[in-house]
């Protein structure tokens, strides 16, 4: 498995992946994606110094995509694994794979009705820091929460 970053020829491919059910169901933002917004928000993103987008490959073929939004000195993460490959492992690989790249603190959001992404998360050495209803918010702070990551 290997990490790349998002080019331009992604765009489509991507929009697909958003826009499919589940994935939406999943999403904090769960609306359809028109294609022209889409586009927009992804080239706009491929230029930007506050948001990172990679696509995770496995021989050759594309399986999820990575994003981190840098805000206010948080890496905030997210990530979506390609339909026809949920529920292999991938996700936490992925998360993983990325966490151990990066430095500092990391925040994932996640619908509290996640329970894969809440299972991916903590694979990955996330920590509950608060939640409400509508929203649970995931933490890495430092090396004593990333310990749990070798397992």
């Amino acid at each position: 498995m290997r990490i790349r970053k998002a080019e331009k020829k992604d765009w489509l491919m991507l929009l697909e992946w958003r826009n499919d059910e589940i994935t939406r169901k999943n999403s904090i933002n769960s609306n359809l994606v028109n294609e022209h917004d889409h586009k927009e928000w992804f080239f706009s993103s491929l230029k930007s110094e506050k948001r990172e987008i990679l696509i995770v490959e496995e021989n050759e073929f594309a399986i999820g995509t990575l994003r981190v939004d840098f805000k206010d000195g948080d890496k905030i993460l997210s990530w979506t694994v390609a339909p026809e490959y949920r529920g292999k492992g991938y996700a936490k690989k992925m998360l993983k794979m990325l966490v151990d790249k990066l430095e500092g603190e990391l925040v994932a959001f996640i619908k509290p009705d996640n329970t894969a992404s809440v299972k991916v998360a903590e694979y990955a050495g996330f920590k509950l820091f608060k939640s409400n209803p509508e929203l649970l918010v995931y933490k890495i702070k430092d090396d004593e929460d990333r310990k749990f990551r070798d397992r």
